[in-house]
């Protein structure tokens, strides 16, 4: 699942992003953490994906606080989920983080 989501951020399926809009309250907050393994896996750098990202939620109306910001592994440990540590300990412990709110 977590590869189909990152497939209809990348390319802007409509159908997730109004999904997605619909399951926020006004003035949510989104924040999206990317690695470049998972990236890598889609065909796109982990600076291309997160700037193609940052892009599609932008165009679809979600205010974004600043352009995708870097993960490093000290980041990642700091992360309460198991996959963020999992991550972190990873052959490429980087990533990007997006945050945003909805209008």
């Amino acid at each position: 699942p977590w590869g189909s989501l990152l497939s209809g951020l990348l390319t802007g399926d409509a159908a997730l992003i109004s999904g997605l809009f619909r399951i926020m309250r006004l003035q949510a907050s989104l924040e999206i953490s990317l690695n470049g393994g998972a990236l890598a896996e889609q065909g796109w750098s982990l600076e291309e994906g997160a700037e193609r990202i940052f892009r599609v939620l932008k165009e679809s109306g979600l205010r974004l606080n600043r352009p995708p910001m870097p993960l490093a592994a000290r980041e990642l440990h700091s992360y309460p989920s198991t996959w963020a540590k999992r991550l972190a300990f990873g052959r490429d412990p980087h990533g990007k983080f997006l945050q945003g709110h909805k209008n």
